[in-house]
């Protein structure tokens, strides 16, 4: 089993598109089984997604949002053809205006999600 896990800092990254693209080719090479990721990042104004693809939510508060990072690694893997399941959890403010949180990326279907904070 191969297991990635990154501190993304995403959208308040330096060059965050050319860094996400960057990231998303590293897992179209090394193929993780399990991605787990901290400080994912979404945006507090953007419009809410509503069932994202092959999500898994960890509670009925959960609120994706259209640039939040998880989101767009999936989508981008999906336009290369590799698909997978994601769960998200908002955890707290970032610099007030993220919606900063952790989010798990696995090959196999997420049947449940369960966020203890």
């Amino acid at each position: 089993m191969v297991l990635l896990t990154l501190n993304t800092h995403s959208h308040a990254e330096e060059n965050y598109r050319e860094k996400l693209c960057a990231f998303v080719k590293a897992i179209a090479d090394i193929k993780p089984d399990i991605i787990a990721l901290q400080e994912v990042n979404q945006s507090i104004g953007k419009t809410e997604v509503k069932n994202p693809p092959r999500f898994t939510p960890p509670d009925d508060k959960t609120v994706v949002k259209s640039d939040n990072h998880a989101l767009c690694v999936i989508n981008m893997l999906a336009e290369i053809g590799i698909e997978y399941y994601w769960s998200y959890k908002n955890i707290k403010k970032g610099y007030d205006v993220f919606d900063e949180g952790i989010a798990v990326l696995s090959k196999s279907r997420i049947t449940e999600a369960v966020c203890f904070t």
